[in-house]
């Protein structure tokens, strides 16, 4: 059983590869996931404030309180494993290029 099982899961994840492999064409980048561009409109003083993402149901919750002053703070918060994490308030900027893509790509 336990040997089909793995089978199984090898299969899925080469068809997964495979499928990925076929969806881009030698040259191109599949570009479906990436975010929309930022409108023209755009400021800085529009990512003040604070921002929550839930996971897992609900089990998770990430915050992130980004301040005016250029200080955030993360909070996450696990209630299944009994874990909250509160970082210290640190620094943050904003970094601007010319075009949208990743700096690593």
């Amino acid at each position: 059983m336990r040997t089909e099982r793995l089978v199984a899961v090898l299969v899925v994840v080469l068809c997964l590869l495979l499928a990925c492999t076929l969806a881009q064409r030698k040259g191109e980048t599949n570009t479906r996931w990436r975010c929309q561009p930022v409108p023209e409109s755009f400021q800085e003083s529009d990512l003040v404030g604070t921002w929550q993402a839930q996971h897992y149901f609900g089990v998770v919750t990430e915050t992130l309180i980004l301040r005016a002053d250029h200080t955030y703070q993360q909070i996450y918060e696990n209630d299944r494993a009994d874990y909250y994490y509160t970082s210290s308030w640190e620094q943050w900027y904003l970094e601007s290029r010319a075009s949208a893509l990743s700096k690593y790509e």
